[in-house]
């Protein structure tokens, strides 16, 4: 069984215990008993071989054999996801299947149409994150980003100019259409030394209503590709979760 553990001691410190969550789910879900081997995941890149030596209705303990650094199931590509802020579970699902497609980060935008403007939700998206992370097998759970003005964003944000250079290459994505994926990825991969030096990329889709007309200009006048996702109007979920799905496939892992 693959559990969630934040803080990995070495071997040979005392046995550790659990979070409530884990023990509920490995329990209840998983069936563990005592002395089932487990592995642990503290999501930043390090595993633990264990094995339960406590398991009642308030404990899990947990003797750690083994920890070490492993790479796991993550992409050599790094995708960060501007994601407009949506309404509801909506936004739940993107993060569980952008986390399951192997993004690194959302950044949750306020943007012109988001009808989301403040949320207290960071922890619970975190959460959400992980899980998709021990569901899927990864080692590193994406990093849940506060979120930040649209604006404000493009301003001092990742991809914003540093002494006269677009740090990192993008692609915003709208409703009105732009240039085809395989003709970006062509001018990516062949004459975009942004991307062959980083191996990163954002990819920047909107709320329900989508984005602005002054969002797109913004965007692109930062060095963003403008694309569509083809003929038909995507709910907002299902394109967040097509253009990851897409740039891992063009650039990553899933080619």
């Amino acid at each position: 069984m693959r559990l969630y553990c934040p803080d990995l001691p070495d071997p040979g410190f005392p046995p550790i215990e659990l979070q409530t969550e884990e023990l509920k789910y490995a329990k209840n879900v998983l069936r563990a008993k005592l002395m089932d081997e487990v592995l642990l995941f503290d999501g930043r890149g390090r595993e633990a071989k264990g094995v339960i030596t406590r398991l009642d209705r308030e404990h899990f303990t947990v003797e750690i054999k083994e920890v070490y650094k492993s790479s796991g199931k993550e992409s050599a590509l790094g995708i960060r996801l501007l994601q407009g802020i949506l309404k509801g579970q909506k936004m739940d699902l993107v993060i569980q299947k952008t986390a399951e497609l192997g993004v690194a980060r959302i950044q949750p935008l306020v943007t012109k149409y988001t009808e989301v403007k403040i949320t207290r939700k960071l922890e619970r998206w975190q959460k959400i994150a992980i899980e998709a992370a021990r569901q899927c097998g990864r080692n590193v759970a994406p990093v849940i980003n506060e979120p930040v003005e649209f604006m404000d964003f493009f301003k001092s944000g990742p991809v914003a100019e540093e002494n006269g250079l677009i740090k990192e290459p993008g692609i915003i994505f709208w409703e009105r259409g732009g240039e085809g994926l395989k003709e970006i990825a062509a001018r990516l991969q062949d004459a975009d030394s942004r991307f062959k030096g980083t191996g990163c990329i954002s990819l920047a889709v909107g709320p329900e209503g989508g984005f602005s007309e002054e969002e797109v200009s913004v965007a692109v006048n930062n060095g963003f590709y403008r694309a569509g996702l083809g003929p038909r109007i995507l709910r907002a979920e299902t394109a967040a979760i097509t253009a990851v799905g897409l740039a891992q496939f063009l650039f990553g892992d899933m080619g």
